[in-house]
């Protein structure tokens, strides 16, 4: 039978890693209270879909995430309007190479104006937001990265978010 995972081990390894690597940084988990349950009501076909991802996507001329300063957490406000041709992925955590040929793999939005387009959704909205996932300070997440994402996202006023990861 297979162990469980131990995270705790896991963690432990990972800062051992940074502290070997002469980084102050360390990772921790977050104890976060689960937020208040909201049935939904829409149907699909009603609903504006938002996209967020932490897959690494970015337009070609921003600048990549990766060569971004260590530590730095930013996100990016991206047009669902670009040619995937426009789009490139820097993340140096995952195998992207599926997703270098085709970015819907990890970034579907051509896959949602599809779904748009056949009625299935209402549309989705215009702007996309879009980090790079592996961010060992798991604070700066909560405490900024998210709440700037949640803001964007409450101003545009969509019905739904699909978060996809790389």
């Amino acid at each position: 039978m297979p162990q469980p995972y131990n995270h705790k081990a896991f963690l432990e390894r990972m800062n051992q890693r940074l502290r070997d690597q002469g980084s102050t940084e360390t990772w921790d988990f977050l104890h976060l209270d689960p937020g208040p349950w909201t049935p939904f009501s829409k149907q699909l076909k009603e609903c504006t879909v938002v996209l967020v991802s932490s897959a690494g996507v970015h337009p070609q001329t921003q600048q990549p995430f990766e060569s971004l300063p260590r530590g730095e957490v930013v996100f990016y406000e991206m047009p669902t309007t670009l040619p995937q041709s426009e789009l490139a992925i820097s993340h140096r955590s995952y195998d992207h190479s599926d997703a270098d040929r085709d970015i819907n793999c990890v970034f579907p939005y051509e896959r949602l104006l599809d779904l748009a387009r056949a009625g299935t959704i209402k549309g989705l909205a215009p702007t996309a937001y879009t980090f790079m996932g592996r961010i060992p300070n798991a604070h700066a997440v909560e405490k900024a990265l998210a709440p700037q994402i949640a803001s964007k996202i409450r101003q545009a006023g969509p019905d739904l978010v699909l978060l996809t990861g790389g």
